[in-house]
């Protein structure tokens, strides 16, 4: 069930890729364009596992966690794009709840 604050996060979302487009970040900085792609990855993700059947649509948003705990990892290795803290923090709390969708509910 989509909550009041879904909205919100979308429409913020998006005004941050628009504003890097107008202000040409995407041409000028890879790991915006790669933030990006992940944004579109991970949203049409989420869509679509609201869209599908309850028992189908929990694994495709289980597997979009994982993805993004994966993602998170990566960024700890790197260095890059968010604080190490976050990052591992993040990694960890995306693949618990990947876990508890596809073992506990």
């Amino acid at each position: 069930m989509p909550s009041v604050t879904d909205p919100v996060l979308l429409a913020l979302a998006l005004v941050a890729l628009f504003w890097g487009v107008i202000d040409k970040r995407v041409r000028r900085s890879p790991e915006f364009r790669l933030q990006a792609a992940g944004m579109i990855l991970f949203g049409a993700m989420a869509f679509t596992g609201l869209a599908l059947a309850p028992e189908v649509g929990r694994y495709v948003i289980a597997d979009g966690w994982l993805l993004h705990g994966i993602c998170d990892f990566v960024h700890l290795q790197r260095g890059k794009v968010v604080a190490r803290s976050d990052a591992e923090w993040c990694g960890v709390l995306d693949a618990l709840i990947a876990f508890e969708l596809v073992f506990l509910v």
